[in-house]
């Protein structure tokens, strides 16, 4: 068995205010790409481009937050670590909790994907194969709303 660390309030308080501003950064940068593809359907622009594998991530790495909120909580409550405190079942429990937010950001992600495509392609957008391209960050598909947008650049 590990000894136990006691943690000190006056370190962690604003080590996880860090923490949180820079999870909330990346949260609010990773989820730009599906914020930006719904004002692009929304305002009607000529290219709209889905980045299909990025549409995860708004929802599926948001279970990173409660188990972060919870074990700031113990930590706080109990000064040692909250992985101490709650234990093997209860690292198993929020390993659940987070396995169950990317299972949902799936979910969501297929669900989003399926209503952009068919609310562009009910609105007369269609599929352009030679924009569409795969990156380091995803699947992009790209849809136009007139043909003649269709063209590698």
């Amino acid at each position: 068995m590990q000894p136990q660390i006691e943690v000190p309030r006056s370190k962690s308080i604003p080590a996880f205010a860090v923490l949180l501003l820079l999870l909330g950064g990346i949260w609010l940068a990773l989820s730009k790409d599906f914020i930006v593809t719904l004002d692009d359907i929304n305002s009607g622009k000529e290219i709209v481009d889905i980045n299909v594998y990025g549409l995860w991530l708004p929802l599926g790495i948001f279970g990173i937050f409660p188990y972060l909120f919870v074990g700031f909580g113990v930590t706080i409550a109990t000064k040692k670590k909250a992985s101490d405190v709650w234990g093997q079942k209860g690292q198993m429990a929020s390993n659940i909790v987070v396995g169950m937010f990317a299972g949902l950001g799936i979910v969501f992600a297929f669900v989003c994907f399926s209503w952009m495509v068919n609310t562009l392609e009910n609105t007369g957008y269609n599929y352009c194969k030679p924009l569409s391209r795969i990156s380091a960050m995803g699947r992009h598909d790209v849809y136009v709303a007139s043909p003649e947008l269709c063209s590698k650049k």
